[in-house]
């Protein structure tokens, strides 16, 4: 899979180039004020000098004209002292503030981007990890239907040996591809919301940018009329910078699926042999699948002690649950896609009839680089609602949806995905469907969409 077809890769890359640019034009600015600031200081400096020269020479006549350009070099001292005050109070009060905080926000943009960048390593690592699980399996199991062809039956049959060969593969590719979904959804959790953490920093320094700017007016207002028209352009310029709010949400979910090897959906040779090995895998993502309920279902009891206790952990301790929670729900999704899909491919062997999954309509047949084919689950979002059965809307007319009972948050909840539903502690959300044990539809003051049933108590 492409980094670039990550889930909020896309946004997350050019908030990132935005707040790098915004930081150099930063530097910049400060470069440019602290030259300002060291030229008023050296104009400072000039005028000193020839207030004193002015005074010297006033000195060596009598009369009228001495004390008149006497007068004359205590004008010119003072505006020296006007232009060294505002040599050091554009230094203290614009520049170094300026400084500090674009020195500030660039440290904290190297740590998000290290938390991505660590994020983004666990999920390419355990990606490649899987690729070669996936190719080892697709061979061994090729040698395994050379192997046995015309040889059945005879002293010397290699298919024991071979079956456990491919049950050990198998199982290393079955971890794999489940590691590969977490690390995913850990990264694409990561991406958005360090994109949030840069959103928040980027709009610090463009604030930070116009205090600074209205600062640096306000001193030119203080170096005479001239200086002040000056001060009046500066006022006029527009120094509004918008930042989008929110990223545009993602058209939609895209879970990797577990491929058998195609000698095992696709030859036509040794039928019983395919049906046999197609069972056994049945049988491991059963269990696969049966190992991450229980894990799912303890950490809900994990949430559920959580929720009875206040004290016993703190909103980011639940927040963290809920999290890990999705990650579940979404392996199971595909564990009970692959799963089908072998059953129905036992069932073209001879095996029993298996209705396809509701989401089979939306699995899409890929190649990587190596030219192996891989699949992908894309579960598309039409009007922040997840498409379940790939039925086409009713264009009719509205529709007063039907609830199916009512339920209060027992706390805040935030969407992790453009199809699910925030809402705060004490909201009451109207249920439309509950399509599993963990995750529900419902409706909270007009918005729609999907959230995890452990954050609310049923009415």
């Amino acid at each position: 899979m492409d980094i670039l077809q990550i889930e909020g890769f896309k946004d997350y890359e050019s908030l990132r180039l935005l707040m790098k640019n915004g930081s150099e034009f930063s530097k910049e600015i400060i470069l440019i004020l602290q030259e300002r600031s060291e030229l008023a200081s050296e104009y400072s400096k000039n005028l000193q000098r020839l207030s004193e020269k002015l005074v010297k020479l006033s000195q060596q006549v009598n009369g009228s004209i001495s004390a008149a350009w006497h007068r004359f070099a205590l004008d010119i001292q003072s505006e020296a002292y006007v232009f060294q005050d505002f040599a050091t109070m554009v230094g203290q009060e614009v520049v170094k503030p300026l400084k500090c905080h674009v020195d500030s926000d660039l440290k904290s943009r190297k740590q998000l981007e290290v938390e991505v960048e660590k994020a983004q390593k666990e999920f390419t690592d355990k990606q490649q990890i899987d690729q070669k699980n996936r190719a080892r399996v697709w061979s061994t199991t090729k040698e395994y239907f050379k192997s046995i062809d015309g040889k059945e039956g005879k002293k010397n049959d290699p298919s024991t040996k071979k079956l456990d060969e491919i049950e050990k593969c198998s199982k290393k590719y079955r971890e794999s591809c489940i590691n590969v979904e977490k690390a995913k959804f850990n990264y694409c959790s990561v991406l958005r919301e360090n994109a949030l953490s840069m959103q928040a920093l980027e709009e610090s320094r463009i604030r930070q940018m116009q205090g600074m700017c209205s600062k640096y007016v306000e001193l030119t207002a203080t170096l005479g009329p001239g200086l002040c028209k000056i001060g009046d352009g500066l006022k006029a310029v527009d120094l509004r910078f918008e930042i989008p709010k929110e990223p545009p949400a993602a058209q939609e979910k895209c879970i990797y699926l577990l491929d058998v090897p195609e000698e095992m959906t696709r030859s036509q040779l040794n039928v019983e042999r395919r049906r046999e090995l197609l069972e056994r895998w049945s049988k491991w993502l059963q269990d696969d699948l049966q190992k991450e309920k229980r894990s799912r279902e303890g950490l809900e009891n994990l949430f559920n002690a959580y929720c009875s206790q206040a004290s016993f952990a703190d909103p980011k301790s639940r927040q963290n649950v809920g999290k890990k929670f999705i990650s579940f729900l979404d392996t199971e999704i595909l564990l009970e896609v692959s799963l089908n899909r072998v059953q129905m491919a036992v069932a073209s062997a001879g095996g029993p009839p298996v209705e396809p999954h509701k989401l089979a309509p939306h699995i899409a047949t890929k190649q990587d680089k190596q030219g192996v084919p891989y699949s992908v689950l894309k579960i598309p979002y039409t009007d922040g609602e997840a498409t379940q059965g790939g039925e086409p809307p009713d264009e009719t007319g509205p529709v007063t949806p039907a609830y199916v009972g009512e339920c209060r948050a027992k706390f805040d909840y935030a969407a992790q995905q453009s199809d699910e539903l925030s809402f705060n502690t004490g909201d009451i959300i109207r249920v439309l469907r509950k399509h599993d044990p963990g995750w529900w539809e419902g409706d909270c003051d007009g918005r729609r969409g999907v959230f995890p049933v452990p954050y609310v108590d049923i009415l």
